[in-house]
């Protein structure tokens, strides 16, 4: 019976563990916007401690697998910000803007909800 309970409780500890690493996420509150000039074009601030992120980019637009379908065709049908709460896989790049004294995060956006 011990050998039984044994099993289980590490069988959970290895399913639990596979989860958190399945879906790397930092979950932000904040505003999605579209900057001019400086790349990244599209950045994220987030409200709880004003820490700016970027959205990984290809060329003059973000990458394809950075956003969720659809996030990006709401910019290009004119909105300019999106507030919400995004789910971030943060990328090892960071981001320097001559006017912005901190590096910027680059991210991917794998979620987000209104």
């Amino acid at each position: 019976m011990r050998k039984i309970i044994s099993l289980l409780v590490l069988l959970c500890a290895l399913t639990l563990c596979a989860s958190v690493y399945a879906n790397p996420c930092k979950t932000v509150s904040g505003t999605l916007s579209i900057w001019n000039g400086h790349p990244p074009s599209l950045r994220l601030s987030d409200t709880s401690d004003g820490i700016l992120y970027g959205v990984e980019e290809a060329g003059e637009g973000p990458r394809k697998e950075a956003l969720p379908t659809g996030l990006y065709e709401r910019f290009l049908s004119g909105e300019n910000h999106i507030m919400g709460t995004f789910c971030l896989e943060i990328l090892e790049d960071e981001y320097s803007v001559v006017y912005y004294s901190s590096e910027i995060r680059l991210v991917r956006i794998s979620g987000y909800s209104e």
